[in-house]
């Protein structure tokens, strides 16, 4: 496991020393785009972050609020003032609807069963829409089972990332 470590820590190195020394060779317009994109990338990786996070607290809640007698086939996650909202979608009537919200506030989890379900809202359709058109057009190659993150783009369209769950902690694939 250290060897392991040590290994990739090394690389990351190496690429950071590169970054570095090729950064050092810009011109000024060329650095303030490479710190831009530096950052987009830094926020970008933090939200992800943060929704899979979410989605994890929350599934351990629904699941113990007994998630498996629902139709739900995933969930959107929804920044709220208060924090985070994950929604579990099943379909009434042919129209995704959420049959269980579980709140999180300071990552502490709250589950409720809705009965009846609620309608989403257009953003949360699209958010859900956004998930569906990703999964079907997935590729498996890390995994056969992705956890998905949608976040919602300053145009109000909707970027999706797939992330593959590591069933084993110690071992890195892919």
């Amino acid at each position: 496991m250290l060897k392991s470590f040590m290994k990739c820590s090394a690389r990351l190195i190496r690429i950071g020393f590169v970054t570095l020394v090729f950064a050092t060779s810009l011109n000024a317009a060329e650095q303030q785009d490479l710190e831009a994109s530096i950052r987009f990338a830094s926020e970008r990786g933090s939200e992800i972050y943060e929704r899979d996070q979410a989605a994890w607290l929350a599934t351990d809640a629904a699941l113990s609020a007994g998630l498996q007698q629902t139709a739900a086939t995933g969930w959107i996650t929804v920044r709220t003032e208060a924090g985070w909202l994950v929604r579990f979608i099943a379909f009434c009537n042919e129209t995704p609807c959420s049959v269980l919200d579980v709140n999180l506030k300071n990552n502490r989890p709250t589950a409720s069963l809705l009965d009846p379900p609620e309608q989403l809202s257009e953003r949360q359709r699209n958010a859900w829409r956004a998930r569906q058109l990703a999964l079907s057009t997935r590729i498996d190659i890390c995994s056969d089972r992705y956890n998905t993150v949608a976040i919602p783009t300053e145009d109000g369209k909707w970027v999706v990332y797939l992330c593959w769950p590591r069933r084993q902690i110690r071992r890195l694939s892919c």
